[in-house]
């Protein structure tokens, strides 16, 4: 039987710890470990933590604080380096879990040898009511979700590329898998569930469930707060070219260390890359045309999503 550990990165996270600690408590598959990295919290949080932990007996929980503030990356690295079981789920401090998820996830993880297994997510705001999304990243429920594939299957390396399906409070990964990730999380200071899937899908092994076994929170103080409107990505269109510079980063480290990729698929992220730095520039410049030509042109890894707000931030501001 495999062993599960869930990992929890926390800073300032007092208004919504505790109902997050409940949901993992609540499982119908109970964790093996958990491990809570607090990253030098000012508020409650590691006084909640306490008194939660003691409150249950949780004695298979950890609390870690830190002693000096070590950012995401660093928070990450060492807290899977302290985990022993075979497979790790990622928590955030203000998120809810739906009860099935560790089994549910676990399973899929165990019967197809996956190395990761991403399932689909809810919005809901501050107060836990349902935020609704029209059109959302992939792994969002949304209105289209409905006209979707049911059940389980696995992420290709193309699709991974252009989609990024991997976040983190979704996810589950082999600790192996993990810890070998580990050295691009540090080196090059990205978000580990993005290399993470990427790894995964490289080797055929990363798996996605469509089906909503985690609520994630969207608040004010959201770490990592995603833009679920197409006004919000249009507003904020320097954050979305960070986010474009930050695909052409992970796919570039591909191209470097992934030295298994067949020729085919390092072919096309060449010109994945090509094509992202052109969106940048002809965002920049306001080259709607060249932009149309992409949306065109551009192959499978480029995610058309990006271009189609790209093209309509230009029309505005033309």
């Amino acid at each position: 039987m495999l062993s599960v550990a869930v990992l929890m990165g926390t800073y300032n996270g007092e208004k919504y710890i505790e109902e997050q600690m409940c949901s993992i408590v609540k499982q119908s598959r109970k964790a093996d470990e958990v491990l809570i990295c607090d990253d030098c919290s000012s508020d409650s949080t590691v006084d909640i933590i306490k008194k939660f932990i003691n409150k249950h007996r949780l004695k298979n929980w950890t609390l870690i604080e830190n002693k000096v503030n070590k950012g995401f990356a660093e928070n990450f690295i060492s807290g899977i380096s302290k985990i022993s079981a075979d497979i790790v789920f990622f928590s955030d401090q203000d998120d809810i879990w739906h009860m099935d998820k560790i089994k549910i996830m676990t399973d899929v993880m165990k019967k197809n040898n996956a190395e990761a297994v991403l399932c689909r997510q809810k919005y809901i705001d501050s107060n836990g009511d349902r935020k609704k999304v029209f059109l959302a990243q992939p792994g969002i429920e949304d209105f289209f979700s409905s006209w979707h594939f049911r059940g389980k299957r696995c992420v290709s390396f193309e699709e991974q590329v252009c989609n990024n399906r991997s976040t983190g409070m979704a996810l589950a990964v082999r600790r192996d898998a993990a810890l070998v990730c580990s050295k691009w999380i540090g080196e090059y200071q990205i978000s580990h569930d993005l290399i993470i899937g990427m790894y995964a899908a490289s080797h055929n092994k990363m798996y996605y469930i469509n089906e909503s076994l985690v609520k994630r929170r969207i608040h004010d103080n959201n770490t990592s707060a995603p833009q679920i409107t197409v006004y919000d990505r249009i507003k904020n269109m320097e954050k979305m070219i960070r986010g474009i510079e930050g695909r052409v980063k992970l796919q570039l480290i591909c191209l470097a260390d992934f030295w298994w990729l067949g020729e085919c698929d390092k072919k096309e992220l060449n010109k994945s890359v090509r094509d992202y730095s052109n969106i940048i520039r002809y965002i920049e410049e306001r080259e709607i045309l060249k932009l149309f030509y992409l949306l065109i042109k551009s192959n499978g890894m480029v995610n058309k999503k990006i271009i189609c707000l790209s093209l309509l931030y230009a029309l505005m501001e033309k």
